[in-house]
């Protein structure tokens, strides 16, 4: 499928739109979605590849969100202080998701994500370390609450409508005569994925 979003690049050079400036990370990320989207998948696990708030897989707007943890990582992109990283990192959650975080909240970055995810009126849970909690145990008992959570919004009857249908966006659109075809010429960078499927995006160690 990586050819169906090279095609779309190069429509939007001639189209001069501003998904000409695709990388190849934005490419591959398109590339999986269309693989989502072709599979007809129930859940989708994506993780972010640098930060979140401006990372390529930010186009996908996910109904549960992780942020695992904050690290002075890749400071000379995301910022020099837990509370910028943690700034970037909760910018995948969007109205109407939920977010889990390890993050502890009285934390300077753990006040961030709640301030965030008030502005978005989006409930967090905060999954702290406990004392005398060993990494593994920590991990563990986050992993369960993700996928508890990921069960639950699974399970829960959903209401498709045009906005939630791939095709309305043209991600099904016939093209020279195909039932199997994918879109060359929608713009790329304007598009965001309502699909009707829940979309998991996970920020982790990036």
């Amino acid at each position: 499928m990586m050819k169906y979003a090279w095609l779309a690049r190069e429509s939007a050079m001639l189209r001069a739109t501003p998904g000409r400036n695709a990388t190849r990370f934005d490419l591959e990320t398109l590339t999986t979605i269309l693989a989502f989207v072709n599979a007809r998948v129930t859940c989708a696990v994506v993780e972010c590849g640098l930060g979140g708030r401006v990372d390529s897989t930010n186009v996908i707007d996910g109904e549960v969100c992780v942020l695992t943890n904050v690290g002075l990582e890749h400071t000379a992109v995301l910022g020099t202080t837990h509370a910028a990283i943690a700034f970037q990192k909760v910018g995948i959650l969007k109205h109407g998701a939920k977010m889990i975080t390890g993050v502890v909240p009285d934390c300077a970055a753990g006040q961030v994500i709640a301030e965030e995810a008030a502005k978005l009126g989006c409930p967090v849970i905060f999954c702290a370390p406990r004392d005398d909690e060993t990494i593994a145990e920590i991990n563990t008992r986050m992993a369960k609450m993700v996928l508890d959570e990921i069960g639950r919004v699974a399970s829960s009857p959903r209401t498709r409508s045009s906005q939630d249908d791939p095709s309305a966006a043209g991600l099904s659109m016939k093209q020279r005569g195909s039932e199997r075809a994918f879109p060359v010429a929608w713009n790329i960078s304007s598009y965001r994925f309502r699909l009707s499927l829940p979309m998991i995006a996970i920020v982790s160690q990036h």
